[in-house]
């Protein structure tokens, strides 16, 4: 978990038993006030792990395809005749 996603947890687990609002909770994680009842369900549901970026471990949308990557690094490694 990152730093940010890491008091996410023990401030839910707060609200979820009653001793914070979920006002105070979207306050403290800055975020909205439906946001934290979303996180809340997502807790509930999956535990911690629901509270991690669904993104996490997944490659980005415009990335190279690898045989285009490939020819980049041949193309960075080798010398060109007029280059100096």
């Amino acid at each position: 978990m990152s730093r940010k996603e890491v008091p996410r947890a023990g401030l839910l687990k707060a609200v979820l038993a009653g001793r914070a609002t979920n006002a105070q909770g979207a306050a403290a994680l800055r975020l909205s006030i439906r946001q934290v009842q979303r996180l809340k369900v997502r807790f509930q549901t999956d535990g911690a792990h629901g509270l991690l970026h669904r993104s996490r471990g997944r490659p980005a949308t415009p990335r190279l395809p690898s045989g285009v990557r490939a020819q980049i690094d041949a193309l960075l490694q080798t010398r060109y005749k007029d280059f100096q």
